[in-house]
């Protein structure tokens, strides 16, 4: 009987439970509270490094396994520290850090770093994109078409930015070459031109240096409207497209230094052209649902073998059917139990983010999701009649209810 590795489990306990049905790995759980899509990050990734250190130097751990930004950042130095397989905190950076993703590859974007001060005659014409680097969920993004935006958004991120770098503060004063990157722990903004265009995500892993493509999942949006309605795999997209951007990918994870991990990277479809959007040195861990459904395929199982230097070996997917995430948004603000229908009995497979009582504020141009609901079929078609239907009855507010219409 092959003997149980060891894996430390960077994250949160109810988001990584479905790997523990992996009798190949005993698991070690470092637990901290990390809620993006509520702003939270009451935490210290300093301290979190020093004691999950002292638990790898008294206990046996094979390999690390991360599915978060911050957790990314946290077991990349864990394990160039430990010298468990994962990838460089650099190249961790370049990829989170999206200021410094613009800067070191050849993107093709026009942007600037921008203080929370800057003049209004330094900023380039209207419109223009605004975004904190590393925040995630679209959290702090927002397009700019005049003045009076640019100064609201401004005012928001006086008082949300420093929420978001406060835990990696001291961490990167310690470990990161703040001579490559220099602006990694400043407060500022990231002003990038302005691109509506189709989305999609290009999930894979990089195993000894060489990328493997797993799956490209559409991003979906609200008509004339920045909010995603929902994510969809497989992608609809030309077979031929889906070469180019297969290629394209490989090329761009390989320019960020990343190995030994999982990765996925956002790109803008611009009359056939890529335009890179974000690279993330991790899987996109919200789509395990979606990719087993559509492809019978594990996320999970592809990270904990990459933890331990074993190659995935994973072959090209074949669907079986459409597989959906859809977000129930909301673009107002107030008490949550007020915005939406939490005694309605939802039919089919889902996950809230809000409690009934919350009070919900709107921190960018992305709405706030309360729920994401899954369904899978043939037709893409049925899905979404079903869902706008659901809709109606969750959300309370008209406006709302027709966002997707």
């Amino acid at each position: 009987m092959t003997a149980q590795k060891n894996i430390l489990v960077i994250g949160s306990r109810k988001r990584e439970k479905t790997i523990k049905s992996n009798k190949n790995y005993k698991f070690h759980h470092l637990d901290f509270s990390y809620k993006p899509r509520k702003n939270n990050y009451e935490f210290d990734a300093l301290k979190i490094i020093n004691e999950t250190g002292k638990y790898i130097e008294n206990n046996q751990i094979d390999g690390i396994y991360f599915s978060t930004d911050i957790g990314s950042v946290i077991g990349s130095i864990l394990c160039q520290k430990y010298n468990l397989p994962g990838p460089t905190l650099d190249a961790t950076i370049t990829c989170q850090n999206k200021y410094y993703t613009r800067e070191l590859l050849d993107t093709g974007v026009k942007h600037q770093a921008i203080k929370l001060n800057t003049s209004l005659k330094k900023l380039p014409e209207f419109p223009f994109y605004l975004k904190a680097p590393t925040s995630v969920l679209g959290i702090l993004g927002f397009t700019i078409n005049n003045q009076k935006e640019f100064k609201q958004a401004i005012k928001i991120a006086k008082k949300e930015l420093p929420k978001l770098l406060k835990p990696t503060k001291k961490l990167y004063k310690k470990y990161l070459d703040i001579k490559k990157f220099p602006l990694a722990n400043k407060p500022i903004l990231l002003l990038e031109e302005l691109i509506k265009k189709e989305q999609i995500t290009v999930d894979g892993y990089v195993y000894n240096n060489q990328p493997q493509i797993v799956a490209i999942t559409d991003t979906n949006l609200a008509p004339d409207l920045r909010l995603i309605d929902n994510f969809s795999t497989p992608s609809k997209l030309p077979l031929s497209l889906q070469k180019t951007i297969i290629t394209q990918a490989c090329i761009d994870i390989k320019s960020t230094g990343l190995n030994n991990c999982a990765f996925n990277i956002e790109y803008w479809i611009d009359n056939n052209k890529i335009r890179l959007i974000e690279i993330n040195s991790r899987a996109a861990t919200c789509f395990t649902k979606l990719y087993k459904e559509a492809y019978n395929y594990d996320l999970y199982a592809t990270g904990l073998k990459l933890a331990t230097s074993i190659n995935p070996k994973t072959l090209t997917l074949t669907p079986q059917k459409y597989a959906t995430q859809y977000n129930i948004t909301t673009i107002n603000e107030g008490r949550a139990d007020q915005l939406f229908n939490f005694d309605y009995p939802i039919p089919y497979p889902h996950q809230f983010f809000r409690t009934p009582k919350e009070t919900i504020k709107q921190i960018s141009e992305y709405g706030q999701v309360i729920a994401q609901i899954e369904l899978a079929d043939k037709s893409l078609t049925n899905m979404h009649k079903k869902i706008q239907k659901l809709r109606h009855k969750l959300l309370k507010s008209p406006i709302d209810q027709k966002l997707f219409d």
